[in-house]
């Protein structure tokens, strides 16, 4: 399978947007999930536990409005104390009956406990107003002192457990919290942390392919430089760096061939056939320039070499008729002499034979 560079600087980048997406979706859902906890928390224990000390505020406010009642001086000051208490004894109830009714399955049965307590104490406050409205102070505060401060204490404790329950809850809620921001950060910097070492470690490899490969491919081509067409590179990758390899494999066998070529050239073969790989190959085109050249001057050659050796023959063949005229000729002469010494001789005899007559 091919995978090219841009195919693997595609992929990098997409893993590394991947998980980067895929640590701020997780950021952003524990961070929802916080908000939801952390609403959840407001509008459960923390509104219970408000309402709790509101309540216990309220009911002693309650207490506060019937001390006053008990050392009120006056027709006046007893009947706006005794207002007072009504009124704030029935928001106390109220409050309290409404987060009964909202109150869950844990905490019901405390707001029951304290809504009973606080039905307990009206009856003995009403025995208190009734003793203030009739002039009885003494009663009113002996009632105050003894039943009254026995129901308070009830409310007060019921109220307390709801405070110890909703504080608990709080706790609760809180370490669950922590546990959460805890897990949700250990897995973002884990993610984060994966994130970087995928990154760093694509381009590391990414890095190293490719300057492995170029090394490979540049070493190739200082060798072709200096001359050297004896060396072969494989690419390990399918890429283009293997493209590159292969297109200085094959410029490295192109000229190797050429240099064969030469080398048959040189030995004084011209009959090898020159290949030319295209129609821009110029050391191609300039070699079959030159074995046509060359064998076009040896033609030439070998035809003064004929030229040379039919004159020669002629030369000789005159030379030959030259020393054949020269040797008749000579023995003529032999010939003539050899007559004219008989000639001579035969004067002298006859001279000879005329002086003797």
């Amino acid at each position: 399978m091919r995978i090219t560079i841009k195919l693997k600087l595609a992929i990098a980048f997409a893993i590394v947007i991947v998980l980067s997406a895929l640590t701020a979706w997780i950021g952003i859902a524990n961070l929802a999930s916080l908000d939801k906890n952390l609403t959840s928390l407001v509008d459960g224990p923390v509104t219970r536990q408000r309402l709790s000390l509101e309540l216990s505020n309220t009911s002693l406010s309650v207490v506060r409005a019937e001390k006053n009642l008990i050392t009120a001086i006056g027709r006046e000051e007893i009947e706006r104390f005794d207002a007072e208490v009504v009124k704030e004894r029935q928001e106390l109830l109220g409050a309290i009956e409404k987060a009964e009714a909202t109150a869950t399955t844990q905490g019901k049965p405390m707001w029951t406990a304290a809504r009973i307590a606080v039905q307990q104490w009206i009856p003995v406050q009403d025995r208190i107003r009734a003793a203030m409205q009739q002039g009885n102070v003494s009663q009113a505060r002996d009632l105050s002192s003894n039943q009254a401060r026995e129901a308070v204490v009830a409310v007060h404790k019921s109220l307390g457990a709801i405070e110890e329950l909703n504080r608990g809850r709080l706790e609760s809620a809180k370490h669950a919290a922590d546990e959460e921001y805890d897990g949700a950060r250990s897995l973002m910097l884990g993610m984060v942390i994966g994130a970087l070492v995928i990154a760093v470690a694509i381009a590391a490899w990414m890095a190293l392919s490719i300057s492995r490969g170029l090394a490979r491919a540049g070493a190739l081509a200082e060798a072709v430089a200096l001359g050297d067409l004896s060396q072969k590179v494989e690419a390990s990758s399918n890429d283009e760096i293997k493209d590159l390899i292969d297109a200085l494999d094959r410029m490295t066998t192109n000229l190797r061939t050429n240099a064969e070529v030469a080398d048959t050239i040189a030995d004084g073969d011209l009959t090898v056939k020159v290949q030319r790989f295209s129609e821009k190959d110029m050391l191609g085109m300039a070699l079959e320039r030159m074995v046509t050249r060359l064998r076009q001057v040896v033609s030439e050659s070998l035809g003064a070499a004929d030229n040379v050796s039919c004159g020669s023959q002629q030369l000789s063949s005159a030379a030959e008729q030259l020393s054949a005229g020269a040797t008749e000729q000579a023995a003529s002469a032999e010939e003539a002499s050899s007559s004219m010494e008989e000639m001579a001789a035969n004067i002298k005899q006859n001279a000879d034979n005329a002086s003797q007559t």
